[in-house]
């Protein structure tokens, strides 16, 4: 569970939003997900591993990207 300690953004080498992307994405909502960039992630692993709440952002970030890189395939 997020507790928003902002400790991922801070780590995010990319600069973007982890909770943000992961929770819209869960959420499905996809078009508010795509307003955080998710494709810019580099999936470094950063967010997910200083996550004092445990949450698998990073898995959840590349589950997107696959959404989205697969919707635009189609």
């Amino acid at each position: 569970v997020c507790i928003r300690c902002g400790k991922c953004v801070e780590h995010c080498p990319m600069q973007l939003v982890p909770t943000y992307i992961y929770q819209t994405y869960t959420a499905g909502r996809m078009d508010e997900c795509l307003k955080y960039s998710p494709l810019d992630c580099i999936e470094c692993g950063a967010c997910s591993y200083i996550c004092p709440g445990k949450v698998p952002l990073t898995q959840g970030i590349r589950a997107a990207k696959q959404k989205i890189l697969s919707a635009n395939r189609k």
